[in-house]
């Protein structure tokens, strides 16, 4: 790990890693997840690709690579740089814990790889997800008793929008919108709210 570190500032990460990788076929000793763990905890100022690459090499030697992974990235300040579409791809197990956690953390662009990725892969998401946004993305700062009323807007479209692509929409959200922060409400129901629902065949005698 130090020799990581270390050779990072000479581009020589890729290099390294295809030496781990030579090692741990010949001594049939599969590479651990916790070596990418350790790049993403260093805070290793390295290209997003590198991290990519680990995997690969990681995957290569028969070892499996989790979404403790993207959790790690979600819970590190360093780490949501490198939660792009390239690397969450490669995550061999991604469920809606993933999600989940980035929406717990509030970190917008790991939303939409994540979401984007999930829809991909086909997998059902549970309404209580579009809940968990609103509630996260309408917390007002505690000094200017305001928050983004775009960025919430925004972030709960997408999250809807990967809930309708495999899962359902009942009159609980739409009950949930209409009695959410003014801003939100306005916002959502005067843009693309009303077309979301609609896409999600939502009964009118839910409204």
């Amino acid at each position: 790990m130090r020799e990581l570190v270390y050779f990072r500032e000479y581009g020589l990460v890729q290099f390294l890693l295809d030496k781990m990788v030579e090692a741990s076929l010949k001594t049939k000793a599969p590479l651990a997840e916790t070596l990418i763990v350790s790049m993403i905890g260093k805070g290793i100022s390295f290209h997003h690709r590198d991290l990519s690459y680990a995997i690969k090499a990681v995957k290569k030697t028969g070892g499996k690579v989790t979404q403790a992974i993207v959790i790690d990235m979600l819970s590190s300040s360093q780490g949501e740089q490198f939660c792009v579409s390239e690397v969450v791809a490669e995550i061999e197990e991604l469920t809606v814990e993933s999600l989940k956690t980035a929406i717990n953390n509030k970190k917008l662009k790991a939303i939409q790889v994540i979401c984007k990725e999930l829809q991909e892969r086909k997998v059902s998401l549970p309404e209580d997800l579009i809940e968990l946004t609103i509630t996260k993305f309408t917390e007002r700062d505690r000094f200017t008793g305001k928050f983004n009323v775009k960025q919430a807007e925004e972030t709960v479209l997408i999250v809807m929008s990967a809930v309708v692509a495999h899962g359902e929409v009942t009159g609980k959200t739409l009950a949930l919108a209409i009695g959410s922060d003014y801003d939100l409400r306005e916002a959502l129901f005067h843009r693309h709210w009303m077309l979301s629902l609609k896409l999600a065949k939502l009964p009118f005698q839910s409204v």
